[in-house]
């Protein structure tokens, strides 16, 4: 029989064969389908993670060496939608900081107990968000298949409104809540820059990023200075528009 469940990816880093599998153990019951990753220091946990990007990360700073730091700064880095738990026994100041700074989710005093590891399971679960809205603006019909094609994610729900102009997809912007547009630049009737500036005018949350194959100063000053979120370059691939979402999301 097909689960229903929604499948996750979960990146479990400890140096300790036994406690990653009491980790497993622990939340194996939680109502999603979970594919397990395991590291055994912060420099497999990165690589682990850029290569598959899980939805949720747990580490054990103090037997992921010190790396498990600054493992922790680069996923941030990378994603700022993975959800990030931490444990720790002794936390030194400087750490607990730039833990902080980095967004982490959740600091677990060490012993962790696996009823500690249940209720984490319980909030990430809240903390999921069920659809993506995500809108497409791009004149190419190309451009904007490949797009609708990239966008998709087994960690997120992802739901897609192509428009192919500027005025199009002001018009679909001011009829429904989107939490990411892809904007071309250069587009017929109302180019992107000048729809960016309509767009953050009535909804500054919303993350835009800007599709174009001018990288000229120019081009890339009057984006930012109107709030784009960010860019990416034509030709781009999948890899490409996975991190630029992870970036700004």
């Amino acid at each position: 029989m097909t689960s229903n469940r929604k499948k996750i990816r979960v990146l479990i880093a400890d140096d300790s064969k036994g406690r990653r599998a009491a980790f497993r153990e622990a939340i194996r019951s939680s109502p999603f389908e979970i594919e397990f990753l395991e590291a055994e220091d912060g420099v497999e946990m990165v690589e682990l993670f850029n290569a598959n990007e899980p939805a949720l990360v747990f580490a054990d700073l103090e037997t992921v060496h010190q790396s498990g730091v600054e493992a922790i700064g680069l996923i941030r880095e990378r994603s700022g939608r993975a959800y990030l738990v931490v444990a720790a026994g002794q936390l030194a100041d400087d750490h607990a900081v730039y833990l902080q700074s980095q967004r982490v989710d959740e600091i677990l005093a060490k012993p962790v107990k696996p009823a500690d590891l249940v209720k984490v399971m319980e909030r990430f679960g809240r903390n999921q968000r069920s659809t993506i809205n995500v809108l497409i603006a791009d004149d190419s019909l190309t451009v904007r298949e490949m797009l609708r094609n990239f966008c998709r994610s087994p960690a997120h729900d992802v739901a897609i409104t192509e428009a192919a102009d500027g005025v199009a997809a002001l018009n679909l912007f001011t009829r429904a809540d989107f939490d990411l547009v892809f904007l071309d630049v250069h587009m017929p009737g109302m180019d992107g820059t000048e729809v960016l500036g309509r767009i953050k005018e009535i909804d500054k949350r919303c993350k835009v990023v800007m599709l174009t194959s001018d990288t000229t100063e120019k081009t890339v000053r009057a984006a930012i200075s109107r709030g784009a979120d960010s860019y990416v370059v034509k030709p781009f691939s999948r890899d490409n528009i996975q991190k630029v979402m992870a970036k700004v999301l």
